[in-house]
């Protein structure tokens, strides 16, 4: 009676569910808490980037207390980035390392 009671509940739910036609040329994957196609997941990563995009320097000013701009103009300095140099900026939100440098070498 009770494993009856329990598994009704968890049908009535509004869990996310894939019928198995629409899993047969596309493959299933998380996201956040339910189940999306790979194809769908992609959109949907590039649209949460978009949203926060404008804010990121922002959020990071506020949980950092201003530091991580003081952390990248420190990395920047250690680097010492010449005329020609050839650097990449993984995930560094912004692109501010990459300015930094630019800047950096640009007043040499």
């Amino acid at each position: 009676m009770a494993l009856r009671l329990v598994t009704k509940n968890l049908s009535s739910r509004n869990l996310p569910k894939l019928c198995s036609t629409c899993l047969l040329h596309s493959h299933a994957t998380s996201f956040g808490f339910k189940q999306v196609r790979e194809e769908e997941k992609s959109q949907m990563i590039g649209k949460v980037f978009s949203n926060v995009a404008s804010n990121y320097d922002l959020t990071n000013d506020f949980m950092s207390g201003g530091l991580h701009r003081l952390w990248k103009d420190r990395l920047v300095s250690k680097l010492s980035p010449f005329l020609g140099i050839k650097h990449l900026d993984i995930a560094g939100g912004t692109g501010r390392l990459f300015l930094l440098n630019k800047v950096y070498v640009h007043f040499l």
